[in-house]
C-alpha cells in the first residue's frame, strides 16, 4: 500500500478512489490529504500535520505487518510438532482460522 499527502486542489480522479462518482467529497477536505492507497484516509490544515499522520501511519502499518508474520512464523512452527491428527483437529476446531488480538 502506498500513502500519500497532497495538496486538495491538486488531487485527480486518479489518485483518489471514488472522486469521480462523489466529487462533493472534496469540499469536506481540509487543504493536505492523506491518500491510502488511493483512498482518503484524514484531512489537515497544514502539510507538516498531514506528513506528520502520514509517517505515523506507516510506521504503524509496519508494526502490524511484522507482528502478523512473526505470529504467521510461529504457528508454522507449532503446526510442525502436530500430528496429522491433531492438526486436523486443530483445523475443525478454529474453522480453519486462528484469530489473534494484541492489546496494545
Amino acid at each position: 500500500m502506498v500513502v500519500v499527502v497532497k495538496k486538495k486542489s491538486e488531487i485527480t480522479e486518479k489518485d483518489c478512489i471514488g472522486l469521480k462518482d462523489r466529487p462533493d467529497i472534496r469540499e469536506r477536505w481540509l487543504e493536505w490529504v492523506i491518500l491510502d492507497d488511493r483512498i482518503p484516509f484524514d484531512s489537515f490544515e497544514t502539510e507538516e500535520e498531514a506528513k506528520k499522520v502520514a509517517a505515523l501511519l506507516e510506521k504503524a502499518r509496519r508494526v502490524v505487518e511484522h507482528v502478523e508474520h512473526s505470529a504467521e512464523q510461529c504457528a508454522d512452527t507449532e503446526m510442525q510438532l502436530l500430528t496429522e491428527e491433531e492438526r486436523q483437529f486443530l483445523k475443525e476446531y478454529t474453522g480453519g482460522t486462528i484469530k489473534i488480538e494484541i492489546e496494545i
